[in-house]
């Protein structure tokens, strides 16, 4: 897609002006994005009405709020592998580091396409039995008698979503210019090293 070869392009542009450092403000700013995200997926994501029927008074609306983590489960445990690839990431070097930015832009990749879906379908089949005990009402009826609206929560949690994919992505990309910077200056090291023996080493060497 042509939004990926623009932000690899700015990455290595980027990378080649800040070098190692560009990974540093990567991992802070991937942490500051998932921690805002974190909060704001546990807000109310989910507003359930009901005109009062069995439960409360008959004719009268009812009202019940969900949080984003209480309506889908995979929220959670996501963001937590999101933030375990971004430590392995920081404390990592080289092939593992590279690793690590891929389980964490797979982590955040999967929660936006899964977020996607749930509002796209107004999905609460988490929550359904909740709202099955609140207003007394089961079965097919149920949908028929809820009036379900996702708040503004809801949208901004993935606004901030897409904007982690994007850091992981570029965290990926950051990730594999460094393994193959390092991987070069080791070869040349190597090389420098092999070329300055004097030649009782390299005699001591072959025998």
């Amino acid at each position: 897609m042509r939004w990926c070869v623009a932000l690899t392009n700015l990455v290595n542009r980027v990378f080649d002006r800040f070098g190692a450092r560009l990974k540093v403000k990567l991992v802070s700013a991937s942490v500051a994005l998932g921690l805002v995200a974190l909060v704001l997926s546990g807000t109310n994501w989910i507003e359930a009405s009901w005109e009062g029927l069995g439960v409360g008074p008959s004719g009268q609306m009812q009202t019940t709020l969900f949080a984003g983590t209480e309506a889908y489960g995979y929220l959670l445990p996501l963001l937590l592998v999101y933030f375990a690839g971004l430590f392995l990431v920081s404390i990592s070097s080289g092939s593992l580091r590279v690793f690590g930015a891929v389980v964490t832009f797979s982590s955040i990749v999967g929660l936006v396409l899964l977020w996607i879906q749930d509002l796209r379908d107004q999905d609460i089949t988490a929550i359904a039995e909740t709202l099955e005990n609140s207003s007394g009402i089961s079965g097919p009826a149920l949908m028929d008698s809820l009036d379900i609206t996702f708040l503004s929560m809801a949208t901004l949690s993935g606004v901030f979503y897409v904007l982690m994919s994007l850091a992981a992505f570029a965290l990926v990309l950051a990730g594999k210019r460094l393994d193959i910077k390092g991987r070069k200056v080791r070869r040349q090291a190597s090389n420098s090293k092999k070329t300055n023996q004097d030649p009782i080493s390299m005699w001591d060497n072959q025998r």
